[in-house]
């Protein structure tokens, strides 16, 4: 194949270093390299970390272009689980995030065949020559003190060495011909890495993302979302089109726009009794009331669907009936939806509005309460009362007095 251009291709590989002392944990854990070689001028840069995940391979891109001062316009990967690529020799695919990560910065990912090391024969070997040249038997603090040595190695002993194959230095050759090829960073800030999830939506209308709640709008309960979640947002799509914006909450955290609900059940969501105090209050003075009545209290969020249930009488029986009822149960000091339904059902309130001469006909008279026996029977003896007591005389006294008689 013919020579590229500065500044066209870099290859990309991961590998396995060996076993550094991670004093997060207190124990030996295994450390991985990204290796990202600028096929031109075999100038490399190597990124250190102990996990394989895709932020991990964002992270060692973003530092990677940031040490050459720019990207390439095409980057070859081969199968990185982490970044969830399946190469195909005609219809590769790539993971959305490493998408849409390319798409940011510029450059166009090559996904090389699968056991195919010929196709990125110039970072092949890389990963062997980074542990065998640097990192083996030497002695590292942490992490950190890996990575500034690393790019130390990269700049001395690794760029200023004559490659084998150009016999050129590929840090004098990356400085003369390829550093103003590279496409610039337009963009100082880093790439938000963000997540991509398919939740379905919960009967509450509320989907679970990252441990937290958000809400979506009833119209979609039961049906699978797509969810982008970064550092800051959660944006929620459905067949392309977003449908929902929420700001990013900790685990355990809710974000809850009671607009999303149905009308009829935002009250009871949002616990606010106000409104349906304002409904039952148009439908007639006594609803009203009779609703300030039943949503009083320190905790009136409890009686909510009783208010509701309220409201839905009115619709039904209609405002006069649902008044007259409302003031017999208030007379009676019935303050239960269920009781004034079943005033409502059988008609009672019909005996308060009974035509009458009397200019009280329409009020429901509560009479003195009477029992069959008086309040005195109730009362006990007191204890200052004295007590009559009565001697019995003994059988022998009795005879005795027998016998005096005869």
């Amino acid at each position: 194949m013919a020579d590229c251009e500065p500044g066209e291709v870099s290859e990309i590989d991961f590998g396995r270093l060996g076993r550094l002392y991670d004093p997060a944990i207190g124990k030996l854990r295994f450390v991985h390299a990204l290796v990202v070689t600028l096929v031109f001028s075999r100038h490399q840069y190597v990124y250190v970390t102990f996990s394989q995940k895709l932020v991990d391979v964002i992270e060692g891109l973003e530092q990677a272009w940031e040490f050459f001062g720019g990207c390439t316009r095409r980057a070859i990967i081969d199968n990185l689980e982490p970044a969830g690529i399946k190469a195909d020799r005609y219809e590769p695919f790539f993971q959305r995030t490493l998408d849409e990560y390319a798409r940011y910065r510029g450059f166009v990912i090559d996904a090389a065949v699968a056991r195919s090391p010929q196709q990125k024969p110039h970072v092949e070997h890389q990963v062997p020559f980074v542990r065998e040249n640097f990192f083996r038997g030497e002695q590292f603090i942490d992490r950190d003190d890996v990575q500034r040595r690393v790019l130390q190695w990269c700049l001395g002993q690794a760029g200023q060495r004559t490659h084998g194959t150009t016999r050129k230095q590929p840090l004098v050759e990356f400085e003369r011909h390829e550093r103003a090829a590279l496409i610039r960073i337009l963009n100082p800030q880093h790439f938000d890495v963000p997540a991509w999830a398919e939740p379905k939506v919960h009967p509450d209308c509320h989907i679970r993302v990252g441990n937290a709640l958000y809400s979506v709008p009833f119209t979609y309960k039961g049906k699978k979302v797509t969810v982008r979640r970064d550092s800051r947002l959660v944006r929620v799509y459905y067949g392309g089109q977003r449908i929902k914006l929420h700001a990013l909450q900790d685990a355990g955290g809710r974000s809850t726009d009671f607009a999303d609900y149905p009308r009829h059940k935002s009250e009871y969501a949002m616990r606010n009794p106000d409104r349906i105090i304002t409904q039952a209050r148009a439908a007639g003075p006594t609803i009203g009331k009779f609703a300030a009545r039943l949503l009083a209290g320190d905790f009136p969020w409890s009686r909510l669907r009783q208010g509701q249930a309220l409201v839905r009488l009115v619709t039904k029986y209609g405002s006069a009936r649902v008044e007259a009822a409302c003031e017999r149960a208030l007379a009676f000091e019935l303050i239960s939806v269920p009781r004034l339904r079943k005033i409502v059902e059988r008609a009672l309130e019909t005996e308060a509005a009974a035509p009458s001469a009397s200019p009280h006909a329409t009020k429901v008279v509560q009479h003195p309460l009477r029992f069959a026996r008086p309040a005195a029977s109730s009362r006990h003896a007191a204890a200052s009362e004295p007590t009559t007591v009565v001697q019995t005389a003994t059988t022998q006294e009795i005879i005795d007095g027998i016998e005096a008689v005869s």
